[in-house]
């Protein structure tokens, strides 16, 4: 599990991502999240993919209905509007970075840290 020491601050440019994405509740993440990747890992354009890295981003957090939006993605150049993936422009900004380490299937451990202890005492 990640510590707060694996949580760097970073400013970043502009990034357009495609892949899948999908609205869950916290408590249905470790499922859910780990089958997002091994359904869109295997099929995903790599060809594409500006970067050796794959990228998980949480947007649209809903607190009054406990739902959030996960998305398993690539950055692309630019979009193909024909190409059948769900689309993200993830604007220039700070952000919060962490990095899971190990098998898709323990990503809960890593959600469970940045949201459950991370967050909370970011400030």
């Amino acid at each position: 599990m990640p510590t707060a020491d694996d949580v760097r601050l970073d400013t970043d440019t502009e990034r357009r991502l495609i892949g899948r994405r999908r609205t869950m509740t916290m408590a249905e993440a470790p499922t859910i999240c780990p089958k997002m990747w091994m359904e869109f890992m295997p099929t995903a354009p790599h060809h594409r993919k500006l970067e050796p890295v794959s990228y998980g981003v949480n947007v649209n957090f809903d607190h009054d209905a406990g739902t959030f939006e996960y998305m398993v993605a690539l950055e692309v150049a630019d979009f193909d509007e024909n190409d059948g993936y769900d689309r993200l422009v993830v604007p220039a900004g700070p952000y919060a970075v962490v990095t899971h380490e190990g098998p898709a299937s323990n990503i809960g451990q890593t959600y469970q840290f940045m949201f459950g202890e991370w967050f909370p005492k970011s400030g």
